[in-house]
């Protein structure tokens, strides 16, 4: 075969991330890195290093650094009849690139990424008016030779037991993805944390978050900020009922921060919930009218969703499984799996555009593992001509087939069971 891999930046072009790269062309990624820091053109390029850790993210045949060097490029080059031509990209390069590349690049390139896909998934406020931002914190545990820089969970004796990462985070319930992250160790206080996400908004967002940033001065400065909560009601918390509302809602009044005599005047909500039992939640949304009880109850359980995003990350694109050892190369790859997680967002956008259905009835999981299928089978027929645009209506295709799930509709549903009876 005439044609040899001479460049990781070749590699990459032909190994099926064109769908990708459709939405974070080469060059708007060259234009971020020089604007952070002026690299170095070599061999190895930014982009190269980006769409490899992207890889990694998609290929869960990828384990460490020597799967992604020696395993996966000595395979092909033995299916290629390459022989012993020299790999492009050596173990040491990589582990360069992790220690030395500026995490504000990733940054940047998740915020452009956030902006586009803000532009391209068009979604409506909540009743028009109020952003729905879900505040959570989810702990990543690491190799142990990283504890003495991520120190995490302690046991009874206050001894560090683990290294861990901690992703807090600010999930856009409208967007679908999170507005912004703060990576830490896993000793961090959630709460300070959750209050920096919160003072990027200002006005009309419901903010909803569980008990663990149940704090008196939380709810006293988003209520200042013109913003609104929903939390559930701590055990200890026992709210002067001062009128009711209707059946299960009050005003009450609460403490501010450690006095009796500075109160606040929040809503304190009673529903039923089948399998469950009584919940009570703590909000300051006073509008008995515009938010009855159910719906409270409906804004607080929209919650799960930060849940199932941590569950995506983690175990479908694989965030627990970490190909670096350094503290700067961990937060890059967390980075890249929140970037990889926007991408796989957009091409399930463009999917249902073009067969004309609904964005939200698709399968996040699904569809990464048709994009990861499809990928990997690209790897040799891609070699010589590259991403076609049939290619890619093949990817948007098997995407629609196996990640779609098809709403029931209960009057075919109905219709049906009623003919097999008159049968």
């Amino acid at each position: 075969m005439s044609n040899i891999i001479n460049s990781a930046q070749y590699f990459i072009r032909q190994f099926g991330i064109a769908p990708l790269r459709r939405f974070l062309p080469d060059d708007k990624i060259k234009c971020i890195a020089k604007e952070i820091k002026k690299l170095r053109d070599r061999k190895f390029t930014i982009v190269s290093y980006f769409w490899l850790l992207v890889l990694v993210q998609l290929d869960n045949t990828i384990e460490s650094i020597d799967d992604l060097i020696r395993l996966k490029w000595l395979t092909l080059r033995k299916e290629l009849g390459l022989g012993d031509s020299p790999v492009p990209v050596t173990k040491q390069s990589f582990s360069k690139r992790n220690t030395t590349t500026p995490l504000k690049i990733l940054e940047m390139l998740y915020q452009y990424l956030a902006d586009f896909s803000d532009k391209a998934i068009k979604r409506e406020l909540y009743k028009g008016l109020y952003l729905l931002e879900i505040l959570d914190t989810t702990t990543i545990d690491l190799v142990a030779r990283l504890i003495s820089k991520f120190p995490g969970g302690t046991n009874k004796s206050r001894k560090i037991m683990k290294a861990q990462a901690r992703l807090h985070t600010g999930f856009n319930l409208i967007k679908g993805f999170p507005d912004a992250v703060v990576i830490t160790e896993g000793r961090t206080n959630e709460k300070r944390k959750a209050k920096k996400l919160m003072r990027l908004h200002k006005g009309s967002v419901i903010f909803i978050f569980d008990l663990g940033y149940w704090c008196y001065e939380f709810f006293n400065e988003i209520h200042q900020r013109e913003s609104y909560f929903v939390s559930r009601l701590r055990a200890d918390c026992r709210p002067k009922k001062i009128k009711k509302l209707g059946k299960g809602d009050w005003l009450v009044e609460v403490p501010q921060r450690g006095g009796r005599k500075k109160k606040n005047i929040y809503r304190l909500v009673s529903v039923k919930i089948e399998d469950i039992g009584r919940c009570y939640f703590l909000t300051n949304l006073l509008d008995y009218e515009k938010f009855p009880p159910e719906e409270v109850a409906l804004i607080y359980k929209w919650r799960w969703q930060i849940e199932i995003f941590f569950r995506d990350l983690k175990y479908v694109l694989r965030l627990t499984r970490f190909i670096s050892y350094t503290p700067n190369g961990i937060k890059i790859q967390i980075y890249v799996a929140l970037i990889t997680y926007i991408l796989g967002k957009l091409i399930i956008n463009e999917t249902a555009q073009k067969y004309g259905v609904k964005f939200e009835d698709f399968s996040f999981s699904r569809a990464i593992k048709a994009l990861s299928t499809w990928v990997q089978h690209k790897i040799l027929l891609s070699y010589n001509n590259g991403i076609t645009n049939a290619d890619y209506e093949e990817l948007l295709l098997l995407i629609m087939k196996f990640a779609y799930n098809e709403p029931l509709d209960t009057k075919k549903e109905v219709t049906k069971e009623a003919e097999d009876d008159a049968a």
